[in-house]
């Protein structure tokens, strides 16, 4: 079933996100960016496996990796990015 959207309940939230502190949100953005950074490397160790034995699911699991990696720039991009506004 559809939810019905409340506009009301939109607005108190974005303004409850907007007027978060900018260190709240460089905190925030760096915790998203070490999550990532897991997420990479759990990944780097399969693409390690699989290029040893010589596997084709090399491949999806090299994009795999590059996806998780523009991740991390993005979330350090905003946590420097909100840390020095």
């Amino acid at each position: 079933m559809l939810k019905v959207c409340i506009f009301k309940n939109m607005a108190a939230n974005y303004n409850r996100v907007k007027n978060t502190s900018n260190n709240v949100l460089s905190r925030t953005h760096y915790i998203n960016f070490l999550k990532e950074e897991d997420k990479f490397f759990s990944s780097a160790k399969k693409f390690n496996g699989y290029a040893q034995d010589w596997s084709l699911k090399i491949i999806p699991e090299f994009f795999n990796s590059l996806k998780f990696m523009a991740k991390m720039g993005i979330e350090k991009l905003k946590s420097a990015y909100y840390y020095n506004k």
